[in-house]
């Protein structure tokens, strides 16, 4: 069996291995200088044919029967063929001649090759001739979520030269949009959804994608989705820790967000930063303007978590004081998360803190080591397995680390960190799936005592505009499918001014006008209203929450509407999924209750 990792995982799949296989079940790593293939995975040599004039039997080279000369019959590996097969198993070439080329010429016998996605991509090719495999496992097999990727299209040629067996694992099958989902299908069963990317985007992913967008919810799209639900549910098993069959004895998670301020630098830089990327966006078009937004984007976020995380030639005109990255009051966050870890490290408790940027974790590490006697470790994606593997011991298991503080695309996914009791979200990802992923390393099976959530957002910022979209398209789903950051270059000028203004909502902004059309109409409770109180999750109501949602348009609901029906839920969610999304996840992921 083939078992293919994110790199910072092989560890922890090497140690479960040990931990739960049986005696008899052995597995050999294909990593780093530890590329040595399978002796018991070698292709086997064309076997002999029989004669169909004679019923004498052949060698497998025989182009032609010994005995009575008729033709080999069509489909019978042929001589060329049969010999190769045999010399590449007998003499493997090298993988490459560069800094990581080392002979495959070591063989051993093991039940399972586990390899990475880095190192499989360099090497799917010479796996192919060389190695035959019962099937293929994907661990975060959202990794094949791009059609287009190297990684992807190796995958799924390895898998058409394997048995049958094929498996994909992921909490978060669909990030982006529905094409996650039909690209990991392609991997699992070829051809299933649709017969290309285009025809499946045309039949699903665009309806559902159209409808999330309009006001008024439509009827044909509920039903796209519940028959995309009914193809994929015979080849879905999905476990939730909701689920107490699953999870009897998992502790608690208490989530709570904290105001920052800005500080005086803090707020100088923004203002600055905003108003001339505001100028740059208005003054372009097509692409260069988008660039031109997420440029301010990025350089807006770095000001929200410190003025030293941004890059000294996009400092405004005129900056006279230089930020100094040991500096904690030149940042609202940074002496917010101070304030935290002094109570979590007095406690003796271990926290996570999750970033998107690596000069934000250089920061952060610099500060706490130099005004808390604890150490820290980090885990970003330039480490190599064995770093991370360090990390995560030094962290689960030496009580002198108490912080680790990782990039959320390194760290976000796989690792099992339930020795940390806090987990801060020190600046926020745009796509909710990810961010409870990353939150899930504390939270999970394994934890046992209560898992306390920070997130820490900038009041008056963007950040708080955009949290509060986040949350509205996340109550209503568990995981709700979203484009990332892409949708906010798609904004026009005026709602992007109204977004990124440090001053807050304009009372002559847009989504203010759209509120207040809203708060005037006679909300009657039927479909089309946003701002339910109830939930369903596989036909049985569940109380939530809602402090106000949006549909498509960012407009605030205080209605009240209890969805009893997955149809209801399937309808409502079309309308009010979110700004660019495509459907939520749980309604494509989760199976309809049988009557």
């Amino acid at each position: 069996m083939l078992v293919i990792v994110p790199t910072g995982l092989l560890s922890n799949w090497s140690r479960e291995l040990k931990k739960w296989a049986a005696d008899d079940l052995t597995f050999q790593v294909f990593h780093g200088n530890s590329k040595n293939l399978l002796a018991n995975a070698r292709p086997k040599e064309a076997p002999n044919w029989i004669c169909p004039r004679c019923e004498e039997p052949n060698n497998a080279g025989r182009a032609a029967c010994n005995n009575c000369g008729a033709p080999k019959p069509p489909g019978v590996l042929g001589a060329a063929a049969g010999a190769g097969a045999a010399r590449t198993a007998a003499a493997p070439k090298a993988a490459g001649k560069g800094k990581r080329g080392r002979a495959l010429n070591q063989e051993q016998s093991a039940n399972i090759m586990l390899t990475s996605y880095g190192t499989f991509r360099t090497s799917a090719q010479h796996l192919m001739k060389a190695q035959t495999f019962a099937g293929i496992i994907l661990d975060e097999a959202q990794n094949i979520k791009n059609h287009g990727t190297q990684v992807a299209r190796l995958v799924k040629q390895m898998a058409d030269c394997c048995g049958t067996v094929r498996v994909a694992l992921s909490g978060t099958p669909v990030e982006n949009s529905l094409a996650d989902l039909h690209s990991c299908f392609e991997f699992i069963l070829p051809g299933y959804l649709a017969n290309s990317k285009s025809e499946f985007t045309k039949e699903f992913a665009k309806p559902l994608a159209a409808a999330a967008r309009k006001q008024d919810p439509v009827p044909e799209v509920a039903d796209k989705q519940r028959l995309l639900q009914r193809l994929i549910q015979p080849f879905v098993m999905r476990r939730l820790k909701s689920d107490k069959n699953i999870a009897a004895d998992l502790p608690d998670k208490v989530e709570q967000n904290h105001d920052c301020e800005l500080s005086p630098m803090q707020e100088t830089f923004y203002k600055a930063l905003q108003e001339k990327g505001q100028r740059d966006a208005e003054g372009a078009q097509g692409i260069e303007r988008r660039g031109q937004v997420l440029a301010m984007l990025h350089a807006l976020r770095k000001v929200c978590n410190h003025p030293a995380c941004l890059d000294p030639e996009k400092y405004p005109q005129g900056t006279e004081q230089i930020p100094k990255s040991s500096d904690i009051e030149a940042s609202g966050k940074c002496a917010k998360l101070h304030e935290l870890l002094q109570s979590i490290i007095a406690a003796e408790e271990k926290v996570l803190i999750f970033s998107t940027y690596l000069a934000t974790i250089s920061l952060l590490k610099g500060q706490i080591e130099e005004n808390f006697n604890s150490k820290v470790k980090t885990i970003v994606g330039e480490m190599a397995a064995d770093q991370r593997q360090e990390a995560v011991d030094a962290f689960q298991n030496d009580p002198a680390v108490s912080v680790l503080i990782l990039s959320l695309q390194a760290g976000g996914v796989g690792l099992n960190l339930t020795a940390a009791t806090h987990v801060i979200h020190f600046d926020r990802c745009y796509n909710p799936a990810k961010e409870a992923q990353a939150t899930d390393r504390a939270h999970r099976i394994g934890q046992t005592r209560t898992v306390f959530v920070h997130r820490l957002i900038t009041k008056g910022t963007f950040e708080e505009r955009l949290h509060d979209i986040m949350v509205a398209k996340q109550k209503l789903s568990d995981l709700t499918i979203t484009g990332g950051e892409g949708w906010i270059a798609d904004l026009n000028n005026d709602e992007l001014r109204e977004l990124f203004e440090l001053s807050g909502e304009r009372a002559d902004g847009p989504t203010v006008k759209r509120r207040k059309r809203a708060e005037a109409q006679d909300h009657d409770g039927r479909a089309g209203r946003a701002g339910m109180n109830a939930m369903d999750v596989d036909g049985v109501s569940h109380q939530v929450d809602f402090s106000w949602c949006i549909g498509g348009y960012g407009q605030r609901c205080q209605c009240e509407w209890p969805m009893k029906r997955s149809s209801d839920k399937a309808r409502m969610t079309a309308h009010v999924s979110g700004l660019h999304s495509g459907a939520p996840h749980s309604q494509v992921m989760t199976p309809e209750p049988k009557s």
